[in-house]
Parts: C-alpha cells; structure tokens; sequence
C-alpha cells in the first residue's frame, strides 16, 4: 500500500484493497483513513518513497547479518 502511496496511486479504495488481512481496520475505516491521497503532496510522496528504500537496505542487512551469525 504504501509502495503504490510512493508511485502515485491517489484512489483510496484501491489503496486500501492492498491492505494486509491482518490490518485491523475495515475497508471504511480505511478508505476514511487514505481519503486524503489524492491531495497529497509529491514532495510527501516522496519521502515515503525514500523510507521504503531505507526501509528495504535495512531489511537486507538483517539478512547478510543473519547469515553471517549462523555460519
């Protein structure tokens, strides 16, 4: 959901039809929740984007160290 936040996706109902099942928010709670996408600032955007980057490096070198420790 947040990916698609990051590339633009502005339809709060198509945002929240990428939800986890585990979410415990509702589809309405959710479309409440996204209904200010559209509006959105690029520039917000944008550091949403950077994050998941950051967010992904990060969640690589977890795995590196990971399999660094079980050698």
């Amino acid at each position: 959901m947040l990916q698609a936040l990051a590339d633009g996706e502005t339809d709060p109902a198509a945002l929240a039809g990428l939800t986890d099942q585990r979410l415990r928010a509702t589809p309405a709670q959710l479309r409440d929740a996204l209904g200010a996408c559209p509006g959105l600032n690029p520039v917000y955007r944008r550091l949403v984007k950077m994050a998941l980057v950051d967010l992904q490096m990060i969640e690589q070198q977890i795995v590196l160290g990971l399999h660094h420790l079980r050698r």
